[in-house]
């Protein structure tokens, strides 16, 4: 049988909002290419980013039903916090501790089937809190949010374990 699709995502809405509760609505939103690296996007802003991902349900209807679903982020710098509709499935993320103490790590983020919307459009909305290039050492430690990806949750987590070799482990050797 063939592997089902992952949906990889290049573009993302954006908003600056301080806000824990979601996505700002309303908001002036602006899109942005992924991955988004703050030293040229947001070079000076320290605020925390929202971003905003739209599955159709012609994406979603791709992946088998009994399939579980992951998110996949390549390479994270800052504090992250992930929702799917609306509902907490992340918080913190890897640098739950400090916003720019482990960054460049990969985040695999499990995306729970009941808060799957059959037929309709899907809101993954990711935060992002992190420091711009001018308040930290360096530019490794600006805050950035990878590439996103979206698909069979085993298939993610191949990735994922690939990325956290060759950017964690094999680093510290």
């Amino acid at each position: 049988a063939a592997a089902a699709p992952v949906l990889v995502f290049d573009k993302a809405w954006q908003a600056s909002d301080s806000r824990l509760g979601g996505f700002p609505v309303p908001a002036v939103k602006v899109e942005v290419a992924l991955p988004d690296d703050w030293v040229r996007s947001r070079p000076q802003e320290s605020s925390p980013a929202w971003y905003q991902l739209q599955v159709s349900p012609q994406q979603q209807a791709a992946w088998p039903v009994d399939v579980p679903l992951a998110l996949f982020i390549d390479r994270v710098c800052g504090k992250l916090t992930v929702q799917l509709n609306g509902a907490a499935v992340l918080a913190g993320g890897p640098q739950a501790a400090g916003a720019a103490t482990r960054c460049g790590h990969p985040v695999l983020v499990t995306l729970p089937a009941p808060l799957w919307a059959a037929a309709q459009n899907n809101l993954i909305d990711i935060r992002l809190e992190g420091q711009p290039l001018a308040r930290v050492a360096s530019r490794e430690r600006a805050a950035s949010l990878g590439a996103v990806s979206i698909g069979p949750a085993a298939q993610l987590q191949r990735n994922f374990e690939l990325a956290h070799s060759n950017q964690v482990v094999l680093p510290q050797f």
